[in-house]
């Protein structure tokens, strides 16, 4: 372009817009159900496709609000109508498109199987979702995928018919079982698909009390036939709702299924489901087979540190809490817990010694090391999580904690936190600076009960954590200079004997040596105070 030519488009005010001569641009958008079943080349304005989808809005809104909940009869009834139609529709021929057939059973199954989950439903109703459940039984989708289906290790699935028949079948057995819905049931038991079986191993527990003899007769098909480990820990969570009630065959049950896995295997997932059920039997029903199992894990730290470190977590977390020590049966509970604790202590101090003299410093060896100080962490975190009640939700649900129940529980808890600090001598400085942090926490909450020897307990921790550098952290200092600003202020008269005033020059040594000023400054101001 020369001269003239600019000076012409400028004097006609035809100045092209300034563009660049490449740009990139970019978008996103989550398909619609409309745009999944085009891709699928269904044409979705042709009258039989048409017919079908007319109804889906009605079903979409309904299986939206109650997806999760159970719904109430009055919008039960709301939806009643759309479903008995699309279901006359679906039943009769249709020259829809296959995916609109596939599309509206999936959604017929999900309303059905949300309605059944009332058990309030008329005859009428009832009936209605008993034909739409069944025929979703055998509906052709899902079908088998061999690549997927052998990496179902998630709890995700697409819904489908048989999806959905799987979830809402166990709840119509639960009001009235017939032999075609039992048939039903066990025939999705051993479905081709792993998440058919794993949606109605979930819910399977619903028909214990009408078909029991047939319940428990499928449990142990399950248990000696299914592969899959999701499913199987899917079983477990039914039996959870079973063990108080039928403690007898759910322990036949678990104990086929722990012969059947490996206990040692760190990566089983179904340890997540089975040690929690097995602690429960062994510390509340007093199960023998239970408390034969449980003592196997302990005596063996390092073979079996993964379950032994899910079953420290749930003794102390759910069964040695400070409100159990109100009553007879429950303080008997959590004196079980305890002593169990005690074992575990003992024997993870026994297998970490084993294991830091080994010469080979492989990477299994450390991993195994690295559970057995998580074990002990697990001991001291719950416990102070346990009196540790700052959290708005938590004090609404289990109520601030008095007094007594602090005093008792601290008092009932002191054996096994003294057993802990067996780590503390001079060659086995091993506390983790995670678990003394937490220590000292717990120590914090409990010096009123028992100023002396929380002192004590607080100077050992303060020496054990030595070697994780503990009393080089700033949140430490300040947990430590909390805890003894509080003791020369309204404890002097009850440590001022050789001892204490030995652990508390002990444990204000350690933290001056980080060259800590609050530290350095009390360890000046003592002479003030005891002179």
């Amino acid at each position: 372009m020369d001269f003239y030519d600019a000076l012409n488009i400028q004097q006609n005010n035809e100045i092209p817009e300034n563009k660049p001569l490449f740009k990139c641009t970019s978008f996103s958008k989550q398909p619609s159900e409309d745009d999944r079943l085009e891709e699928h080349g269904v044409k979705l304005l042709d009258a039989s496709n048409e017919k079908i989808r007319s109804h889906f809005p009605k079903l979409n809104e309904f299986i939206s609000k109650w997806q999760n909940e159970n719904p109430s009869i009055e919008d039960i009834e709301s939806v009643f109508s759309d479903s008995e139609q699309l279901y006359n529709l679906l039943d009769g021929v249709s020259d829809a498109h296959k995916e609109v057939l596939n599309l509206a059973w999936t959604k017929l199954g999900s309303c059905a199987k949300i309605m059944s989950r009332n058990p309030k439903n008329s005859g009428i109703i009832f009936d209605f979702c008993r034909r739409v459940l069944l025929t979703c039984s055998k509906h052709a989708y899902p079908k088998p995928n061999p690549t997927y289906d052998l990496e179902f290790n998630h709890s995700s699935w697409t819904p489908y018919p048989r999806t959905e028949a799987s979830q809402g079948l166990p709840w119509l057995a639960a009001v009235k079982c017939d032999r075609e819905i039992l048939n039903a049931i066990i025939d999705l038991a051993s479905d081709k698909v792993p998440c058919v079986r794993y949606l109605l191993m979930r819910e399977i527990f619903r028909i214990s009390d009408n078909v029991p003899d047939e319940f428990w007769q499928l449990m142990e098909s399950v248990v000696d036939n299914e592969k899959n480990q999701l499913v199987l820990q899917s079983m477990c969570y039914s039996l959870d709702y079973l063990v108080a009630k039928e403690e007898t065959k759910t322990t036949y049950i678990l104990e086929k299924l722990v012969n059947r896995i490996s206990l040692s295997d760190q990566d089983n997932t179904l340890l997540e489901k089975t040690v929690p059920t097995v602690v429960f039997l062994a510390l509340v029903r007093e199960n023998k087979w239970a408390i034969d199992t449980y003592c196997k894990i302990i005596k063996e730290p390092t073979k079996y540190s993964k379950p032994l470190k899910r079953a420290t977590f749930e003794t102390v977390t759910f069964y040695l809490k400070p409100q159990m020590f109100n009553s007879i049966t429950d303080s008997e509970v959590a004196k079980r817990a305890i002593n169990r604790l005690l074992e575990i202590i003992d024997s993870v101090i026994n297998g970490a010694k084993v294991l830091r003299f080994i010469p080979e410093k492989d990477e299994n060896n450390q991993s195994k090391l690295r559970d057995m100080y998580e074990i002990i962490d697990e001991v001291v975190t719950r416990l102070y999580f346990a009196v540790d009640v700052s959290d708005k939700d938590t004090k609404k649900k289990e109520g601030i904690l008095s007094e007594k129940q602090m005093r008792t529980f601290y008092h009932e808890i002191k054996p096994l936190l003294k057993h802990v600090l067996t780590l503390t001598s001079k060659e086995e400085n091993i506390m983790l600076a995670h678990t003394a942090h937490y220590f000292m926490q717990l120590l914090n909450c409990a010096l009123r009960y028992d100023p002396k020897g929380v002192l004590e307990l607080a100077a050992k921790v303060a020496k054990s954590s030595q070697d994780a550098n503990y009393n080089l952290d700033r949140m430490a200092i300040k947990e430590v200079v909390k805890l003894v600003e509080k003791i020369l202020a309204d404890y002097k008269l009850e440590i001022r004997n050789e001892d204490s005033i030995r652990d508390l020059l002990d444990l204000l040594d350690i933290f001056a040596k980080s060259g800590s000023p609050e530290a350095l400054k009390l360890i000046w101001e003592l002479d003030k105070v005891f002179r």
